[in-house]
């Protein structure tokens, strides 16, 4: 061996591009934020939409709002030189973006209840790619966060949006340089999905409008946004329960359109009512914000 130099490795892999395909990556438009604990088992799993909802409506995963604008604020790797002109890396680059969201007031609220969590992260471009980390080649999951920053809705004057910053940073690069996978949902040969299309779940208030032993009246609205929501029209989309907290029975539910349900049933009494887990209900992407009060006299 050469005096000061490191022998050859012969782990080193060829890299020959007679046929493999580069994906044509964009910048950031979505993020997913996960719990720590949460990955795909597979690649298939990964590219199955199905398992992508699923995790939303159990609250696994949490898409955020499309972004609008979009900062590359990464840092670069640090060296130190020495005469001789060798140089040694000490100190890898991060990678971390700054990203501005069109949000309500509404969902800016809820915003701040992300902050610095215990986040992992998916990347979503503006080609349909996700992107995520697979330290084993088997599993797809997203990249670990250090920060995870919400910052305060900018100043604006005329029609320009009002927008809330955030900031995030990787944990280790590495994650991506080493063991990044980028999935590409759109060209899947069957069932392909566009998942700049994913969205949260969205919270659902009810209240109760008239109550008797065989029929209840109750409206639905998206919370804080006054938006009525139709399609909640099947028997199993709601928990009805009487004071002791077991199950009463709903034998027929109306759908009336402009987001009042008359639910019908035969010798109803007090309790509580509330929507089903988001995974059981009829129509994906909706969670209740609480049960409310039934009270037949």
């Amino acid at each position: 061996m050469a005096y000061n130099k490191l022998e050859f490795d012969a782990t080193i892999q060829p890299m020959g591009q007679k046929y493999a395909l580069k994906e044509d990556l964009g910048r950031t438009i979505k993020i997913v934020l996960t719990k720590p604990d949460f990955q795909f088992a597979t690649q298939s799993e990964a590219e199955t939409e199905s398992n992508w909802q699923d995790a939303i409506d159990q609250e696994e995963v949490f898409p955020m709002p499309f972004v609008y604008e979009n900062e590359d604020v990464s840092g670069e790797a640090v060296y130190q030189d020495f005469a001789g002109g060798d140089s040694l890396k000490v100190r890898d680059g991060n990678q971390a973006e700054k990203l501005k969201l069109h949000l309500s007031v509404a969902d800016m609220r809820k915003l701040q209840s992300y902050k610095n969590k215990s986040w992992r992260m998916f990347i979503i471009d503006e080609n349909g790619n996700i992107l995520g980390t697979s330290p084993d080649s088997t599993v797809f999951k997203g990249f670990e966060l250090t920060t995870f920053e919400v910052e305060k809705m900018n100043v604006t004057i005329g029609d320009v949006k009002r927008m809330v910053p955030i900031y995030y940073k990787f944990r280790e690069i590495n994650e991506w340089l080493k063991f990044g996978i980028a999935l590409r949902p759109l060209d899947l040969s069957s069932d392909a999905f566009d998942p700049r299309d994913f969205d949260g779940l969205t919270d659902v208030e009810l209240t109760i409008n008239s109550q008797t032993s065989s029929k209840i009246i109750v409206n639905a609205e998206a919370y804080l946004k006054g938006v009525a929501l139709p399609g909640f029209d099947e028997v199993t989309d709601w928990v009805l329960l009487d004071s002791s907290g077991d199950a009463q029975t709903i034998t027929t539910v109306t759908d009336n359109s402009d987001g009042t349900y008359d639910l019908e049933g035969t010798g109803l009494v007090t309790g509580t009512l509330d929507l089903a887990e988001p995974e059981d209900l009829s129509q994906d992407g909706y969670k209740s914000t609480g049960a409310v009060d039934v009270t037949i006299s």
